[in-house]
């Protein structure tokens, strides 16, 4: 099982969503479609079930706009989405997780708000309490806090490109001896 972050299920589901920003170029991801196009085809191959936290969905359709219904019926009916509330497992998960400033009560960076820290940690719960391998992500205060507990993170830069399909034409191109 993976997980997908809020900006993976809309490089998912909206064909037009604008790409993330790569970091080591400074510009929006390469070919990200495509990417996300050979992420799904192959979660689906292996029928990889993908795991929406309840927050990452209610961020998402706060988002949504009218066609909040849709999106559900998405989401529920589809045998590749797999809806995981914060529940009792969840809340005990959140409880034993690995996170610096759960341990030393540190102050919190200025820039990141408590709901947002608390919001992050409830994802990682979740996808732990569900057994989950990986997140998908642009969130780096995200991706942090699952690599601390174990859950690898891909970012749409790291997903790979699908691969090239095969040259089968013959150099047409007549030789000296004709």
């Amino acid at each position: 099982m993976v997980v997908f972050d809020t900006s993976t299920i809309v490089l998912s589901i909206n064909p037009k969503a604008w790409p993330p920003t790569d970091p080591s170029t400074g510009k929006p991801v390469e070919k990200c479609k495509q990417r996300v196009d050979h992420l799904l085809e192959t979660l689906g191959k292996a029928r990889t079930p993908i795991l929406i936290p309840t927050p990452v969905l209610a961020e998402f359709l706060v988002k949504a706009g009218p066609n909040k219904q849709q999106f559900l019926d998405i989401f529920f009916l589809s045998r590749n989405f797999e809806v995981g509330s914060f529940d009792v497992r969840a809340a005990i998960e959140l409880a034993d997780l690995i996170d610096p400033d759960l341990q030393s009560l540190k102050k919190l960076d200025p820039t990141v708000t408590k709901a947002k820290v608390k919001f992050d940690r409830q994802i990682v719960a979740i996808a732990k309490s569900r057994r989950a391998d990986r997140i998908y992500t642009d969130d780096v205060p995200l991706a942090t806090v699952a690599r601390n507990n174990g859950i690898a993170t891909v970012m749409t830069w790291e997903i790979p490109l699908p691969p090239e399909p095969p040259n089968y034409e013959l150099p047409l191109e007549p030789s000296e001896e004709t």
